[in-house]
């Protein structure tokens, strides 16, 4: 087998600091949004060079934001089999 990326590497190397951050995540009881969703995206859009930064659950929700953004109509975008991209481009 190939390895693509060993996150166990990745992960031990920052294993406490990934501790930490779970562990105030829960003391907050704040799963949803909440300071550390607000730290990450100030942290990010800092690191991105950007004014701001919005993090969403996954890829799915990032897109439709992109094309919303846009304001992106449907007949603006190709068929694909992608069903991610098909479910973006049905709203």
């Amino acid at each position: 087998m190939i390895k693509f990326l060993d996150l166990k590497k990745v992960n031990d190397a920052h294993g406490d600091e990934i501790s930490a951050a779970i562990q105030r995540v829960l003391d907050s009881r704040w799963y949803l949004l909440g300071e550390e969703v607000s730290s990450f995206e100030r942290e990010f859009a800092d690191y991105c060079g950007a004014k701001h930064c919005l993090g969403v659950a996954n890829g799915l929700d990032a897109l439709i934001l992109i094309l919303m953004g846009y304001r992106a109509g449907k007949a603006q975008w190709p068929r694909s089999s992608f069903c991610a991209r098909q479910r973006v481009y049905r709203r």
